[in-house]
């Protein structure tokens, strides 16, 4: 009796398939992209998540960068793509490079808690690189990368 009349109540309920989420999903993804970057044409050689936290605002924005080049392609998720890509390929090192020790006395404490991670790959190298804007020397590392981090007056 107990079967038929959880039966019977499951009949009237109805669940929605995987195509509706997924559906429902993609265009939830595709509201929040900016700016409709093409698919590459020939290979991607940037491939980044940039994850920026501003820790007093309790923020977290993530965007990816994907770059065939120096022009931007999908999936990248953020106006300003191409300046990004542009500043990948012409910053060398800056991505790669082990960053020295801030020397305490030359690095002032700013006030500012924003962090930054990037990740992903370039030319085939895995890259990872954290930015800080808590001192000086810090916040003038992060203003070198700004179109690849986004603007800082958004706390």
């Amino acid at each position: 009796l107990l079967l038929v009349l959880g039966a019977s109540m499951l009949a009237g309920c109805t669940f929605p398939d995987s195509d509706e989420k997924a559906a429902s999903s993609s265009a939830s993804a595709t509201a929040t992209t900016t700016s409709v970057y093409p698919s590459p044409s020939a290979s991607v050689n940037v491939l980044l998540t940039i994850t920026v936290q501003t820790a007093n605002a309790g923020k977290i924005s993530t965007r990816q960068l994907a770059c065939s080049g120096d022009t931007a392609v999908s999936p990248t998720n953020f106006d300003g793509g191409d300046a990004a890509c542009r500043l990948v390929q012409a910053s060398g090192n800056l991505l790669t490079e082990t960053m020295p020790t801030e020397d305490p006395k030359a690095c002032r404490e700013t006030g500012d808690a924003k962090v930054a991670d990037v990740f992903g790959q370039i030319d085939g190298v895995d890259v990872r690189q954290s930015f800080r804007r808590n001192t000086t020397c810090g916040a003038e590392r992060w203003d070198k990368v700004i179109p690849l981090l986004g603007p800082t007056n958004n706390n």
